[in-house]
């Protein structure tokens, strides 16, 4: 329970401090911290600069609400029904997985890659939230991209963020490995950030993610942690027009197998890349 206070310096200590039992408390702290920048623009200056501010009534309420949720495990952008991707706004719920910072280095390795080349076709496959087709979208406007899932609630969210940040992305339901190709049009680069957690793994894992974000999202078979590699290898090597871009992230323990199946499926300047962590989290190559 948190103090009965409503000074919000005070409330911030006391509600980052009934989650430690949770998380850490630099980890708690910047959870907290996140809720309130989130839920009533109080960030970290705002309130060193006013150490008497104070909330209302109703406000405390919602703090109580919110805060009953992120003790059960619930992810602060779940709970604010929100996250910041690449400059903007983008709505998440537990149908699509909570886009990470490592995945907007995806995003400017694409950048990168297509280089001033923006005439072109992109589509981000396991698109979930969007995040991903609409930050490169905003980046590259002359683009046509098309955001790919097989989950008719993840597209939903998916237009949901197409609207609200005012950025028109084709939408496409299909199953990679059922369906028939979707996406007529030659393309010129395919990114994605597939499933790719082994299930050996998910016992390491904090609560927040394993009982909260798709598990479809996450998870691949410990006998096979390649396999949306594989076939969006395949895919990527039927309709990708020639010089066209792969640009996939991976754990960073299977980069280099990455590599090597793009290798092996014909690709050529094959590359990993490292993220700002030291840690290799991300393939390209070349059709």
């Amino acid at each position: 329970m948190i103090a009965p206070t409503n000074i919000v310096k005070d409330l911030i200590k006391a509600s980052a401090e009934a989650l430690v039992p949770l998380y850490d408390p630099g980890e708690a702290d910047a959870i907290i911290r996140l809720l309130f920048a989130g839920r009533f623009e109080l960030d970290r200056v705002r309130i060193a600069m006013n150490p008497s501010l104070r909330l209302s009534e109703s406000q405390i309420v919602q703090v109580y609400k919110d805060l009953k949720q992120l003790k059960a495990g619930v992810p602060v952008q779940y709970v604010l029904g929100y996250t910041e991707f690449m400059g903007m706004r983008i709505n998440v719920s537990p149908a699509v997985l909570i886009p990470r910072p490592e995945t907007e280095e995806l995003v400017l390795l694409v950048l990168q890659l297509i280089n001033k080349n923006h005439n072109i076709n992109i589509l981000d496959i396991g698109t979930g939230s969007g995040a991903i087709a609409l930050a490169l979208k905003k980046m590259v406007p002359d683009a046509q991209v098309y955001g790919l899932d097989i989950s008719e609630e993840a597209l939903q969210m998916a237009t949901q963020n197409s609207d609200l940040n005012q950025l028109p992305v084709e939408w496409v339901q299909h199953d990679l490995f059922i369906d028939q190709w979707p996406v007529k049009h030659p393309l010129h680069c395919i990114v994605s950030n597939p499933p790719y957690i082994p299930d050996a793994e998910r016992a390491r894992l904090h609560i927040n993610v394993t009982q909260y974000e798709p598990k479809s999202a996450l998870f691949v078979d410990d006998d096979d942690p390649l396999v949306y590699y594989r076939k969006i290898g395949d895919l990527a090597m039927s309709h990708l027009g020639a010089e066209g871009i792969l640009a996939v992230e991976t754990h960073h323990r299977f980069a280099e197998d990455v590599a090597d199946l793009f290798v092996k499926q014909g690709f050529k300047m094959v590359k990993t890349h490292h993220d700002l962590h030291g840690k290799q989290r991300m393939v390209s190559a070349v059709h």
